[in-house]
């Protein structure tokens, strides 16, 4: 797997997407809202307090940024 992307090719970020969309097709499948816990930081529990009051009927954009935050790393 690695030697595909050893080779800086521009299709290769196609072709990483598509493998990520493929291992990660549960996360768009059963999409949840995440739970707060009491160990989880400040800047996240307001961060998921404020986007239940804006994204509470989608629960898909949480697995959507989750994807977005893995695939720009």
């Amino acid at each position: 797997m690695t030697g595909i992307f050893k080779a800086n090719n521009p299709s290769n970020s196609f072709v990483l997407l598509l493998y990520g969309l493929v291992l990660k097709l549960p996360l768009f499948l059963y999409p949840i809202v995440p739970p707060v816990q009491s160990s989880d930081g400040g800047i996240y529990r307001s961060f998921v307090a404020w986007s239940k009051t804006i994204l509470v009927s989608a629960p898909v954009i949480y697995s959507l940024m989750a994807f977005i935050l893995l695939y720009v790393q």
